[in-house]
């Protein structure tokens, strides 16, 4: 079974490196560890109202609470588990769960899989049916390839584009 520390920690290489859980400013709204006040104002303000040596452990629990499930703690590959809760930080659930359904489909055309984004029994069935080593590179080659369509169609988001396919070819 997925373990969600492990998840955690590889993502937070992304959202908070140094683990600082600092609030910073940025075009959208105030940032803690990832956390996005436009999107998640009354947790940001929790965890910022909390002494810094207690904002971590409450970063850990939000993250745990609305980003991990018991659709990923049943992977049986903790490679494959990180990197689709880190899509799914980064990207959105849905689509961490449209891309983790396309690169089984990549591995096994014949796999019989609906891309609906949504993470149920067949998409966990078929995940754990796979070679590990196939499903990560297919996951991240299908990452990469959102990354670059959500580009496409928001060139705004050009600036991000580098630092992305670095965090998905990981």
């Amino acid at each position: 079974m997925a373990d969600f520390t492990t998840a955690f920690l590889w993502t937070m290489q992304y959202e908070d490196p140094d683990h600082a859980c600092t609030l910073v400013g940025d075009d959208v709204g105030t940032v803690i560890s990832g956390i996005n006040s436009a999107v998640w104002p009354d947790a940001v303000d929790v965890i910022a109202a909390l002494p810094r040596e207690q904002r971590w452990g409450a970063v850990q629990e939000f993250y745990e609470a609305h980003y991990w499930n018991a659709w990923l703690s049943q992977l049986e590959s903790d490679e494959v588990a990180k990197r689709v809760f880190d899509a799914g930080v980064n990207q959105g659930q849905g689509t961490a769960v449209e891309i983790l359904q396309k690169a089984i489909l990549q591995c096994d055309p014949d796999a019989n899989l609906d891309v609906d984004g949504i993470f149920g029994p067949h998409t966990l069935m078929r995940a754990n049916s796979e070679t590990e080593a196939n499903l990560v590179t297919a996951f991240c080659a299908q990452r990469v390839d959102q990354y670059r369509a959500t580009v496409s169609t928001n060139p705004a988001l050009a600036p991000y584009l580098d630092a992305w396919l670095a965090r998905a070819q990981r």
